[in-house]
């Protein structure tokens, strides 16, 4: 569906990249449930912006 929309779709993409929302990400859910480091270890693994 991508690619047989995708003229359609770019106007619609934050990036260059095909995505509707941006790349930014947030920890605001994850409560006590997970340790620090586990946290942190996400962030850092997450594609950085270009």
């Amino acid at each position: 569906m991508r690619k047989e929309y995708a003229a359609h779709l770019k106007r619609f993409y934050w990036s260059e990249k095909p995505m509707f929302w941006g790349g930014s990400y947030a920890l605001i859910s994850v409560g006590t449930q997970a340790p620090l480091e586990k946290l942190i270890a996400y962030v850092q693994n997450q594609e950085k912006p270009e």
